[in-house]
Parts: C-alpha cells; sequence; structure tokens
C-alpha cells in the first residue's frame, strides 16, 4: 500500500496519518496483520518514506503543529502523548509529492486496510491518495482520494488481489 501526499501552494503542515492497519481474509472475517500507531519515537513498524530529490517527505510528529488551524492537533491514537505520520512541507515545492510505503502483504484473495487522517484543505492543491499493487506490476490501483476536514477521519477500504501486495 502507498500513500501519496502532495504538498499545496503554501507551508502549512496539512497532511497526517495514523493508526494503520491491515488485515488478510474473506473481507467478511479479517485476522489482524499488521498494525501501527507510529507512538514509538523512530519506529515507523516496517513502514518506509521514499525521499525524493524535491525535499518532500514524511516525518513523524508528536503534538499539534503549534499554528492554529494548520494539522492535526494532536494524535489520534494515544490524544497527549502518541505520535503520527505528517507530510513535511519545509522542503518541497508546491505540487510535490512524498510517498510511504506498506511493508509487503502477502494477499490470499483480500485484503483490508484501515487508517486515520487529516486533510485539513488549508494549502490549495494539497491531496493525500492511497494505492495498491501486486509486486512485480506496474499497474497500481487507486483504493482512496482523501477529502478535506479539520479533525481525524476513519477510513475503510478493501483489496482484492492475490499475491505480493504494496
Amino acid at each position: 500500500l502507498m500513500f501519496e501526499g502532495t504538498r499545496g501552494s503554501t507551508a502549512y503542515l496539512d497532511i497526517a496519518l495514523d493508526a494503520l492497519s491491515i488485515r488478510r481474509g474473506s473481507c467478511n472475517r479479517v485476522c489482524m496483520m499488521q498494525t501501527c500507531s507510529f507512538d514509538i519515537p523512530n519506529d515507523l513498524c516496517d513502514w518506509t518514506w521514499i525521499p525524493t530529490a524535491s525535499g518532500a517527505k514524511w516525518t513523524q510528529k508528536k503534538g499539534s503543529s503549534g499554528k492554529p488551524g494548520v494539522g492535526p492537533d494532536g494524535d489520534f491514537s494515544s490524544p497527549g502523548s502518541g505520535h503520527y505520520m505528517l507530510l513535511d512541507p519545509k522542503n518541497a515545492r508546491p505540487g510535490q509529492k512524498a510517498v510511504l510505503l506498506s511493508p509487503v502483504s502477502p494477499s490470499s484473495g483480500c485484503l483490508s486496510f484501515s487508517f486515520h487522517y487529516v486533510l485539513r484543505g488549508q494549502s490549495p492543491g494539497a491531496a493525500l491518495h492511497v494505492y495498491a499493487s501486486v509486486l512485480g506490476s506496474i499497474r497500481k490501483h487507486t483504493l482512496f482520494s482523501g477529502q478535506p476536514g479539520p479533525t481525524w477521519q476513519a477510513v475503510s477500504v478493501n483489496y482484492t488481489a492475490v499475491g505480493r501486495i504494496q
């Protein structure tokens, strides 16, 4: 699974992720495969961000952005004490993307994926998309495109495929 965040036209910290989980099964009966709240400093639970020449990147953050109306007010999974992933716009130009990749997940048919996100919408052009693909395939499937909102929003999506998914 791949999160792709796009920096908007301003350098606001508008996009954040937390409480990610991947389950496999029939999508009716699922078993927990992997979960990550990003609450342990420097532990991304085998999720990785892909460095870009543009400087756009995902970073682990604790607390609020410090600016009213910008980014989340704090962590979703452990309010007041936990961490989350934030699209860091400092060194990126408008429209540049940063990618956060899941560990590879074997699937015999269906993966159920849930997470929480914030997309404040204060910066025109900011976007969040989630994709999945079978390793070895050049085709990626769009699973989700974020909508602006002022607070953490819950998402759950299913992806049907057989193979090693990322």
